[in-house]
């Protein structure tokens, strides 16, 4: 009896971890209008809010902002786990530096 709970148990945290689920993060830039990518998609202009999948054990995530003018920015944003195993995502700022000519 106990191994065909542990089998339960076991089956149900794998399906769980392979379903995953997303939360969504605000990404910001200054200055704002800046198109943003994640892992080189493009989502839209800044400021834009996106649903981070946590699918398959993923939990970081390449984003971009470019605007015309400005040197492109990058960072690698990581998820957050809790106590209970939810995962969140931070809100993402990115600074552009203008090209000076």
């Amino acid at each position: 009896m106990r191994s065909k709970i542990a089998v339960i148990v076991m089956t149900l945290t794998v399906v769980a971890l392979l379903v995953g689920c997303s939360s969504a993060a605000m990404i910001r830039t200054e200055p704002p209008g800046a198109n943003i990518y994640v892992d080189d998609t493009p989502i839209g202009k800044s400021p834009i809010s996106y649903s981070f999948s946590t699918t398959g054990l993923r939990y970081s995530y390449k984003i971009r902002a470019e605007l015309e003018g400005f040197y492109p920015e990058e960072q690698v944003t990581q998820s957050h786990t809790n106590f209970w195993g939810s995962v969140s995502w931070p809100d993402i700022f990115l600074r552009l530096r203008k090209i000076e000519k």
